[in-house]
């Protein structure tokens, strides 16, 4: 179970950590050359930065996102001003993570920044300033990490998204959430995390899953509708004991932003004692694996498009906004073998050569 408050200054790294950090440094490193190429200032947000390095010796978030993009091999394309906000209310830890900062030797374009405050002081300050300037935020990722869940109310996560090309990655601690959510005393603190009482509807006498898909849902829900994000993905992290330990939940106004981030949670397929699965829609749920499972998206697929004919683009689209799957996991593994099979399951038209999709055919499934 994940220690819900640490007192030391630094502590060793945990397996569901280091999971996270994976998925962070292969998003990052599609985020920071598509954006530092495009913009003239990007901004990279740690709302809860931690010291820097653990016990023994491995990088923090921080550290990993700072090294991604000095080393990056397309470094020299990087025209932007990238600024780097490292937030850790923990004076002892924010003081340890300054001390690694000074020691490492930051590009011109570079401005990193440690700061010594809450995650909710800091954003509201700079909504603040950015509203009396008339202001938009610069094109900003967040890194949005507590320890528990009072910490994060959703007028912030909503404000950040208001802004244009922000794209925030949370993580939703639903095991203190759903051990504490029934305390009267803590009742306003969940008033402000989902941004709404709905979550008073919850009842004990649910079953696990069932309560516990009715507080994802919800948060879920709340993103879409209330913080108007046009993509969210959620991704559920289980323990060997087949315990759920949080989500880690992706938000974006973009579609390329999507593709990236799939692409980072399918290439996490070995998390030791824990497992990854895509759990937006609990009629979908998809275990991160090496090996996709094919047929689980082939049926799918059947059952949506079943006696219809659909583009290529149409099919490639409904893929990567309505499945966990990735845009690439779908021409080779599954149309082929459909089209190939002793009793064909779809016809393909508007094409030259057979056994290929390219742009413009069309699918029909039989």
């Amino acid at each position: 179970m994940i220690q819900l408050t640490i007192r030391s200054t630094i502590w060793e790294l945990e397996p569901h950590t280091a999971a996270k950090h994976v998925i962070l440094e292969k998003y990052l490193g599609a985020w920071f050359p598509i954006m530092g190429t495009t913009n003239g200032r990007i901004l990279y947000v740690d709302g809860f930065s931690g010291p820097g390095k653990y016990k023994n010796g491995e990088l923090g978030s921080p550290l990993i996102a700072l090294n991604l993009a000095k080393d990056h091999i397309h470094f020299d394309k990087l025209r932007s001003q990238i600024v780097f906000y490292f937030i850790e209310a923990d004076e002892d830890r924010c003081l340890h993570l300054e001390k690694l900062l000074d020691d490492i030797d930051i590009p011109e374009n570079f401005r990193v920044q440690a700061i010594c405050d809450t995650f909710v002081n800091t954003l509201t300050s700079i909504f603040e300033r950015l509203d009396e300037q008339n202001k938009n935020l610069a094109p900003s990722f967040l890194f949005i990490d507590p320890f528990g869940y009072s910490q994060i109310p959703f007028h912030v996560i909503k404000k950040i998204m208001s802004y244009n090309r922000c794209e925030v990655l949370i993580t939703f601690m639903y095991d203190y959430i759903n051990r504490f959510i029934e305390q009267e005393d803590r009742a306003h603190l969940f008033d402000q995390l989902f941004g709404t009482d709905e979550w008073r509807k919850i009842s004990t006498s649910e079953n696990s899953e069932d309560r516990k898909d009715f507080v994802h849902n919800l948060y879920v829900s709340q993103l879409k509708d209330e913080a108007n994000i046009k993509y969210v993905r959620s991704f559920e992290m289980v323990n060997k004991k087949g315990h759920t330990e949080y989500f880690l939940i992706f938000g974006t106004n973009s579609i390329d932003g999507l593709k990236h981030m799939k692409y980072a949670m399918w290439k996490v397929d070995d998390v030791g004692d824990f497992r990854f699965s895509d759990r937006t829609d609990q009629n979908q749920t998809v275990l991160f694996e090496k090996t996709p499972n094919y047929e689980q998206l082939k049926t799918i697929l059947i059952d949506k498009f079943k006696g219809q004919t659909v583009s290529v683009e149409e099919l490639e689209l409904f893929i990567l906004e309505q499945t966990p799957f990735r845009e690439s996991h779908y021409k080779r593994q599954i149309l082929k073998p459909m089209e190939t099979a002793d009793s064909p399951e779809i016809e393909v038209f508007n094409r030259k050569r057979r056994n290929t999709y390219p742009p413009g055919c069309e699918i029909k499934f039989l």
